[in-house]
């Protein structure tokens, strides 16, 4: 009798740790797919939910983010972004967890108050790691603005180029013939291509059919890696996949890219003009509905633009030389956006290190040099062709 009692007593545990583990199995592969649901809605993915015996901690969250933290190349932070997820997934899980994201090399500890359902958290173990971040990019482009390198020009028909002062008329028969027009490039015999704005020069391409030295022990065709143990580190590079280094001179940049070899002029500020313009911004941009007026006016004083794209609902005026981009419309951000290559003055009598991105309305600053976005911008058109 007494060994019978036993055995139901242990047939009763048995059933009950089972049940206990399948409702835990049910409750886990429920939430995991509350889990995937919030991943698919914000664009993550959602990748697996484990147990941890980390203290303070109950689960670990593997999920990697559609973004990084920060998008370098472009000094933008998706910071809202990144704690709206992180409320979304506290929300259903309620308790303290660890997120994994391995896609962005991140680990993000939650802390989750359940009496007033909010969290705390910290990224790569910083709880300010949105501004920490930022203070490191400004301190690398605040670098990149002041660090210069001297190259020493073969090619006659650049140094042309710069002795005109990149005038177009000037340089005209400097390049060979004109064999073609395409994506607003002539294109030249010599294996150059040139891009005019204005009357002048904005951009002049060395391609692969180029023939000699363009600065001492360099040619086009050669590796971004051989340039570099030539000229040194580069000023701007693409580190995700290497594919653009660029150069900074007093007196025009230059970028390496698949063999091609790509100039810029490094453009001084028109002080007279600079004053006028800065005049312009003080008087329009706190009423920036009247935006038609403010355009008009720019544009007269800086006929220079690189691209004037108008549609229905926005526009979007850009001078990647002078480091200021302008956006108007209803699906934008509306306001002048000011990059670490401008120089002189943006509002009055106020110059970019006077300002800080929440200083003035419709003013935002941009940690990035524009020149090299529009470089950027260029070879992946190129590429689209």
């Amino acid at each position: 009798m007494k060994k019978r009692v036993i055995i139901i007593i242990s047939i009763v545990i048995i059933l009950l740790i089972t049940i206990t583990i399948l409702i835990t199995i049910r409750k886990q592969a429920e939430e995991n797919k509350t889990l995937n649901k919030i991943a698919k809605y914000y664009n993550c993915e959602f990748v697996k939910e484990t147990v941890t015996i980390e203290r303070g901690y109950r689960k670990k969250i593997y999920w990697n983010y559609y973004v990084p933290p920060i998008d370098v190349d472009n000094g933008i932070q998706f910071k809202e972004y990144y704690e709206e997820v992180l409320k979304a997934v506290s929300a259903q899980i309620k308790e303290n967890f660890i997120l994994i994201d391995n896609k962005n090399s991140i680990e993000i500890r939650v802390k989750y108050n359940s009496e007033n359902n909010k969290i705390n958290y910290l990224i790569n173990n910083d709880q300010n790691y949105f501004q920490n971040e930022e203070n490191k990019q400004i301190d690398k482009t605040n670098n990149e603005e002041n660090k210069s390198t001297n190259l020493n020009i073969k090619s006659k028909e650049l140094s042309d180029t710069i002795e005109n002062e990149w005038s177009r008329k000037k340089t005209e028969n400097s390049y060979g013939i004109k064999t073609k027009n395409e994506n607003n490039y002539d294109i030249y015999s010599k294996g150059i291509k040139v891009r005019t704005i204005n009357s002048m020069i904005y951009n002049i391409v060395f391609l692969k059919e180029y023939q000699g030295e363009i600065f001492e022990n360099i040619t086009t065709g050669m590796k971004n890696e051989d340039i570099k143990k030539i000229l040194g580190e580069p000023t701007y590079e693409n580190e995700q996949d290497n594919i653009l280094i660029g150069y900074k001179t007093d007196k025009y940049y230059v970028f390496f890219d698949k063999g091609q070899i790509s100039i810029y002029p490094n453009q001084n500020t028109n002080e007279e003009k600079n004053k006028q313009f800065a005049e312009l911004v003080g008087k329009y941009i706190t009423d920036i509905n009247n935006y038609t007026d403010f355009l008009n006016k720019v544009t007269e004083l800086y006929p220079d633009y690189s691209e004037y794209e108008q549609n229905e609902d926005s526009i979007d005026l850009k001078y990647p030389l002078k480091g200021l981009e302008i956006k108007m419309g209803k699906n934008e951000k509306t306001g002048m956006y000011i990059y670490s290559n401008y120089n002189g003055y943006i509002i009055n009598d106020k110059k970019r290190e006077d300002l800080d991105d929440n200083t003035i309305n419709n003013i935002y600053l941009v940690n990035s040099n524009y020149v090299y976005e529009e470089e950027l911008n260029r070879i992946m058109e190129e590429n689209l062709v």
